[in-house]
């Protein structure tokens, strides 16, 4: 059977010719720009799995502590990131709420669980039940996870609350930045096709 001589883009389904990419270099959309192969400078998953299981603690922390405490007329209320979702909801805007849910709370959940999942297992020479599949949702809910414009989020608010009120940092905040630079690092040292690689013992290494 010959080898592929073009990958086609999970986002918009065009094709792109394969190209021998040299350590550190990636492979992208010529359309929509989407990342279709990047070329690790390390074919080690141990920093993947890293900083997925760091992002794990980091999301835990982000939502046990208070992001802020708003005060105005002299009533103070704490802001954690599920009070947006129970606000969202009491206010009958349920289809925003269930958003904000999934982009800041579940979907980097599931993403952080899959990538230690998959790294672990690629470790371990696909020792690991259903691998593959993991490997598949965390490809679909990367996209989702959108920590990062949440945190940015957070900041903006912060600045129009502070119009009608005062606003008080508490430690949630930076347990929101960590995560949020987590998700970053994890999407520049996690290959996907690198993992499917080594899943299906295609020339990955552990």
């Amino acid at each position: 059977m010959s080898e592929p001589t073009h990958i086609s883009c999970h986002q918009c389904g065009s094709r792109a010719p394969l190209v021998d990419l040299r350590p550190g270099q990636a492979l992208r959309c010529g359309l929509c720009k989407s990342l279709l192969l990047r070329k690790r400078r390390s074919e080690s998953f141990q920093p993947a799995c890293a900083f997925a299981l760091a992002g794990i603690l980091f999301l835990v922390l982000a939502n046990v502590y208070p992001i802020m405490n708003f005060s105005v007329a002299g009533n103070t209320q704490a802001n954690e990131i599920v009070t947006g979702v129970r606000v969202l909801l009491d206010q009958g805007y349920w289809f925003i709420a269930v958003l904000v849910f999934f982009c800041a709370m579940l979907a980097p959940a599931v993403y952080f669980v899959g990538v230690a999942y998959v790294s672990l297992a690629c470790m371990a020479g696909n020792g690991l039940p259903f691998a593959p599949a993991v490997l598949a949702v965390v490809g679909r809910v990367q996209p989702w996870s959108l920590v990062p414009v949440f945190a940015a989020a957070c900041v903006v608010s912060a600045v129009k609350l502070n119009l009608i009120g005062t606003v008080f940092w508490q430690p949630g905040i930076g347990w929101v930045a960590l995560l949020a630079a987590c998700v970053l690092a994890l999407g520049s040292v996690f290959d996907p096709a690198a993992a499917g690689r080594a899943l299906h013992g295609k020339g990955g290494r552990p």
